[in-house]
């Protein structure tokens, strides 16, 4: 009965001190950031806009050439009462040039109060992935497109290259 005893009170010494240590620990809650990415095709390669400076994805429709004009601007469409340009993002990234096809897409881009539509080959995805998981640029690209890339990551096994719209926009246009 002694041991008993002995034994009920060791316990209780133990289980005191868990409990007191556990008090004593401070529980730090981490919550992970994500961001949202809207994944692209041009040229086999995967690259990404954040996906809070894209507005809509649209279908491609018919482009109205705009004489003068850049050769990267393709021209301008009209959305539900809208007139927005549509830029060639293979023309502003200098890769080679490619017919459109039903899985070209239309991405409506926002950032610094301007606004305009990306023409690229297809949309893959838009998901969330942690904000961690990007990381600053280690891809050796020419000149012009480093500049508009704003990090890295992966997809499906692969390098995917986020680009920045802002950075863009501002080479383009000057804003």
């Amino acid at each position: 009965m002694a041991e008993q005893c002995q034994m009920h009170e060791n316990l209780s010494e133990i289980l005191q001190t868990v409990k007191q240590q556990d008090q004593q620990e401070q529980i730090i809650e981490i919550e992970e950031k994500f961001i949202q990415l809207v994944i692209i095709l041009l040229a086999e390669h995967y690259y990404a806009f954040y996906g809070s400076a894209i507005k809509e994805i649209v279908t491609v429709p018919e482009i109205a050439y705009v004489p003068g004009m850049p050769d990267y601007i393709l021209g301008v469409i009209y959305i539900r009462g809208d007139i927005e340009s549509v830029l060639d993002l293979r023309r502003i990234l200098k890769l080679p040039q490619n017919v459109m096809t039903k899985r070209s897409r239309i991405i409506i881009g926002e950032a610094a109060e301007l606004r305009s539509g990306l023409l690229v080959d297809s949309v893959e995805d838009v998901l969330e992935i942690p904000e961690d998981q990007i990381s600053a640029s280690s891809a050796i690209l020419d000149e012009d497109r480093a500049g508009y890339i704003r990090g890295e990551s992966s997809y499906k096994g692969k390098e995917l290259i986020i680009l920045d719209i802002e950075k863009i926009f501002e080479k383009l246009f000057g804003h």
